[in-house]
């Protein structure tokens, strides 16, 4: 039996901007849409007062200029790469557990204490594979060995 008790891990994240004064935080699921949102809000608001308050005899640099979109969009790339490799690594995580299905395994429980048998059910808890051994919880990274199936 596979469960999952809180979905993807629900961390937050802010985002401050020094001159345009926005703040924004969001979770996990809608974090790279809002962040897309909230930097091109950022980013335009920043660019609007930097025209209007730009020397006449100095105006922006057209460099400089595409410079600041191409940053803007460098973290915008980052922040989905992040997000596909926080998504890839979480199904190796449960496709690890699934395939300890049945099988002997022993490990330390979430209260530290050694645990050995066969895991009777998967589950994600705070975006953490969980494997349920006779009533104990224990996290996939503190299996200390597997026993094949006999």
């Amino acid at each position: 039996m596979i469960s999952n008790t809180s979905g993807l891990r629900d961390s937050s994240v802010g985002m401050t901007a020094a001159k345009a004064g926005t703040s924004g935080t969001s979770s996990t699921g809608n974090k790279s849409q809002t962040m897309r949102q909230i930097g091109m809000d950022v980013f335009l608001k920043l660019l609007l007062a930097e025209l209007k308050n730009q020397d006449p005899l100095k105006p922006l640099d057209n460099h400089e200029l595409l410079q600041q979109i191409s940053q803007i969009r460098e973290v915008e790339s980052n922040m989905q790469l992040t997000e596909t490799l926080e998504a890839v690594f979480l199904g190796q995580m449960l496709n690890t557990a699934t395939g300890l299905l049945g099988q002997n395994v022993e490990g330390l429980s979430d209260s530290g204490q050694k645990v050995r048998g066969k895991v009777e059910e998967v589950s994600m808890v705070d975006g953490r594979a969980k494997l349920r051994i006779d009533g104990h919880l224990v996290d996939l990274r503190n299996v200390q060995s597997v026993q094949s199936r006999r």
